[in-house]
């Protein structure tokens, strides 16, 4: 199980943290959790402030509106009132960290929802792109609020809600999503023709056959090997020329992958979502029972052997993104999920391995020279199993899903 000192550590570990002793009172204006968020949100504005296309706006104690300087003056002023030192605003920050009440923080039912809210906040709002940390992410990765969160930390990881967060892959609870995506009408057919039978590609995932499988994995092979050679010779002709690319790192899109229920019954994948697209209509099924060979990302070291062992370098694709989130300039690898295949039916990745590695730099030993070599977590999403060997889900089983106007997902199609 992940430590408290090895959550903070992790950007999307810190983000839970924080989101944690926000989300206690997100319904009540006159809570600590609340007026922590108002008060992170002054230190983080005057952090922003010469932050590049910084907007912000506001107002003043008689209702009239601020912006720009004004604003800026107007918080710096009031922050002073408060005691503030604004020369350590992550020091500020630490301090009403270190004064929340965590033994106020509801328990049972109530404290796995809000845990649960606080991960789906943590992992959507978790953009890895390679752009600049915005102001509130720079003052939580400081030393000080780092510090001050291992006790937030200590206390998620002894909560109810986190006793499942190392648990392996259990093929009798497992659920696939489709989303809906709009397709263009196909063209109209002539009396004549006969009516085209959709290929295994064009299936739901979770309904491909194995023939269907080893192409997919075949064409991200040969993707990524051009798209390798593409990006290779782009760095030599513009050294240290900065550009975003592909910056995930889990198997391609169209494998079949699943996750299982939450205590609502909602397939997780719904709540879990980095960076999620915001969609509101999904439908479920079951996963019939397996005995498929399924590999187990549980800690650091079972991501670094799988990247050792099926190595697939990316160095030229992620160097600039990979290196703007992680800090580390190197080599980077990923497993070759087509080498992979061969010997496994799927992967599984634990939440505490999520919650751990994502956005950081794993070394890779035993490539090359001590060091040279690394990887990352990009795109995945806690508690998710992606296959490659075909599986099979009880039809009958089929439960349409929708977010209601609180954005909570509830059963049924919706509107």
């Amino acid at each position: 199980m992940i430590t408290p000192e090895q959550l903070v550590e992790s950007v999307v570990g810190r983000n839970l943290c924080m989101a944690y002793v926000q989300e206690a009172g997100n319904a009540d204006e006159d809570s600590a959790a609340d007026e922590f968020r108002r008060f992170l949100f002054d230190v983080s504005l005057i952090e922003g402030e010469s932050d590049q296309g910084r907007f912000s706006f506001g107002w003043d104690e008689s209702g009239n509106p601020l912006n720009g300087d004004e604003l800026v003056k107007a918080v710096e002023s009031s922050l002073v009132d408060r005691g503030v030192d604004l020369a350590n605003l992550p020091g500020a920050v630490a301090r009403r960290l270190d004064e929340f009440d965590l033994e106020a923080m509801p328990t049972g039912a109530e404290g796995k929802a809000l845990l649960r809210a606080a991960l789906t906040r943590a992992v959507d709002e978790l953009h890895l792109w390679g752009q600049p940390l915005a102001a509130e992410q720079r003052i939580v990765a400081s030393a000080p609020v780092r510090a001050a969160l291992v006790r937030v930390a200590a206390h998620i990881l002894a909560s109810e809600g986190a006793a499942g967060w190392n648990r392996p892959h259990d093929s009798a609870r497992q659920m696939v999503v489709a989303f809906p995506v709009e397709e263009a009408p196909a063209p109209k057919r002539k009396w004549w023709q006969k009516k085209a039978e959709p290929s295994a590609i064009e299936l739901h995932a979770h309904q491909r056959d194995a023939e269907a499988i080893a192409q997919i994995l075949a064409a991200d092979a040969a993707e990524n090997t051009e798209a390798e050679a593409r990006d290779s010779e782009y760095r030599r002709k513009h050294p240290g020329r900065e550009y975003s690319g592909v910056w995930w790192s889990f198997p391609t899109f169209t494998l079949a992958s699943s996750t299982p229920p939450t205590e609502l019954g909602t397939p997780k994948i719904l709540h879990f979502q980095e960076d999620s697209f915001g969609d509101e209509q999904a439908s479920s099924w079951h996963v019939n029972p397996h005995s498929l060979n399924i590999y187990e990302v549980a800690a650091v070291k079972d991501w670094a052997e799988l990247c050792a062992r099926y190595p697939r370098t990316v160095t030229s694709q992620n160097w600039y993104t990979w290196s703007e989130n992680t800090g580390r300039m190197g080599e980077w690898v990923i497993p070759a999920w087509e080498l992979m295949a061969r010997d496994y039916d799927g992967i599984h990745l634990t939440t505490s391995a999520y919650l751990e590695m994502t956005g950081a730099a794993v070394p890779v030993p035993g490539l090359g020279a001590p060091g040279q070599w690394a990887s990352t977590l990009a795109g995945w999403s806690p508690d998710i199993t992606y296959y490659f060997a075909p599986i099979g889900v009880d039809e009958d089983s089929r439960q349409e899903w929708h977010r209601d106007e609180d954005g909570q997902w509830q059963p049924g199609a919706g509107r």
